[in-house]
């Protein structure tokens, strides 16, 4: 069963493990980098281990921006060895009940390569709308929250 867990000591080395396959390299940063980010951006980066019962089979991390009413999918990735099970899309859903339910954000976002289509297919069949706004070579996508 997928769940979100915080990082802890126990699954911390877990995490750097984690990998894309080779031709997804270029649309994430590594999971090191992410949570170096992470602890530079204390106050807003919430990353989370993506669990399969007791296997941590990806990592995602939220950018936490409650004075902007917004929060942003910031990092994604499912291992190369557990994709195309489902797991990412259970995962995604959980993030956005959990974004949600917390009353606190009118808009969720995320950025997506351009070049990567299976991502953008993925993250507009979940709702996600594309924007006009660019950051680089990738494409900002939105949610509101009604």
């Amino acid at each position: 069963m997928i769940r979100l867990e915080q990082i802890t000591e126990k699954t911390f080395y877990k995490v750097l493990r984690l990998k894309p396959l080779p031709e997804q390299e270029n649309y994430i940063a590594p999971n090191v980098y992410s949570l170096a980010e992470a602890w530079l951006y204390q106050d807003k980066a919430r990353p989370f281990v993506i669990m399969n019962d007791e296997t941590p089979v990806g990592f995602i991390m939220l950018e936490w921006q409650e004075a902007e009413k917004e929060c942003s999918i910031w990092r994604f990735m499912i291992d190369k060895n557990y994709q195309k099970n489902g797991f990412g899309k259970q995962a995604i859903l959980q993030v956005l009940d959990m974004i949600k339910s917390t009353n606190k954000f009118d808009i969720i976002t995320l950025s997506c390569v351009e070049t990567n289509e299976v991502a953008m297919k993925f993250y507009k069949s979940l709702g996600f709308k594309e924007t006009n706004i660019k950051d680089e070579d990738e494409i900002i996508l939105e949610m509101k929250i009604n």
